[in-house]
């Protein structure tokens, strides 16, 4: 029951991984259109090894998605719009990943509790019907 909750939690951040990762790029690629008013130029990293640009945009990307705050902040028109893009997005991913845990736990509760239930029938029936112990306990 808990490898499931596990298991949810795992793919759903992988998604929300890939998706970061994704816009990480988008960023990347847009403050090299905005030229010497995007932010790789303000923060003077044009010239530092692509990594380093790349784990700048990552944590400008995984910052949109959360509350932790990031050095970089757009500096253009077209990463201002993409900045609100993305930070809808972001609150909207956000809500579906905590929806998605609720209904799998909900659902884990759901099937835990239908064996409870079965388990107790079962034991209510063999008690009514005088059932020796040692056939019970086998069944």
């Amino acid at each position: 029951e808990w490898v499931t909750i596990v298991l949810a939690v795992a793919k759903n951040l992988c998604t929300i991984i890939a998706i970061n990762h994704l816009l990480a790029c988008c960023w990347f690629f847009i403050g090299t259109l905005e030229g010497d008013q995007g932010w790789q130029a303000y923060h003077k990293v044009v010239d530092e090894p692509w990594p380093q640009q790349y784990l700048m945009a990552l944590q400008w990307s995984l910052a949109q998605f959360t509350p932790g705050a990031t050095p970089v902040q757009p500096r253009g028109d077209l990463e201002r719009a993409f900045t609100v893009t993305v930070l809808a997005l972001g609150m909207v991913i956000a809500t579906c990943f905590v929806s998605s845990i609720t209904s799998t736990m909900a659902s884990v509760w759901t099937a835990n509790r239908y064996n409870n239930t079965q388990h107790l029938l079962l034991k209510k029936f063999l008690y009514q019907n005088q059932v020796s112990r040692s056939l019970g306990s086998r069944i």
